[in-house]
């Protein structure tokens, strides 16, 4: 997606293997099933950092971004003590750690969905335009990261 401005591959041969997890098209190209959420924040990653390396770091940099939108949903509920209770069981979390440490779906839709929470929490106490707007995208962006969360 960072060189082609899609998702989609066209392997060079014939044979080449493609995983089950690709559909092919009537051109040839094949295009995953999932939706294209996590490949746009890797080829962004790969756009900032400049190398292909740089899509490793989307899921650790997701899972410290939903544990500090843990504390700050919380810290409105029920204060700053409670926000870092919140914020420590979601960080120790074996899930949420080991999601955060692979290359996955799983930390980018925490994410997105934890940012997207909390700014709707602080939209609705301040009812600042901008606040909901961000609340929308973030709820939004979870299906392209995984369309089940639109269920």
């Amino acid at each position: 997606m960072a060189e082609h401005g899609t998702p989609a591959i066209k392997p060079s041969s014939p044979f080449a293997y493609v995983g089950p997890m690709w559909i092919l098209a009537a051109d040839g190209s094949y295009h995953p099933k999932y939706p294209a959420g996590v490949p746009l924040l890797n080829a962004i990653a790969i756009r900032i950092g400049g190398s292909p390396v740089a899509a490793y770091w989307v899921s650790p940099i997701c899972g410290v971004v939903s544990v500090l939108a843990m504390f700050l949903l919380v810290r409105v509920i029920a204060g700053s003590i409670g926000g870092v209770l919140a914020a420590l069981l979601l960080a120790t979390n074996p899930s949420v750690v080991h999601f955060s440490l692979v290359p996955s779906s799983h930390a980018p839709d925490l994410a997105f969905t934890m940012l997207g929470m909390t700014a709707l929490f602080y939209w609705w106490r301040s009812g600042r335009v901008v606040l909901g707007i961000v609340a929308g995208f973030c709820i939004g962006f979870t299906v392209s990261t995984r369309y089940s969360d639109g269920l």
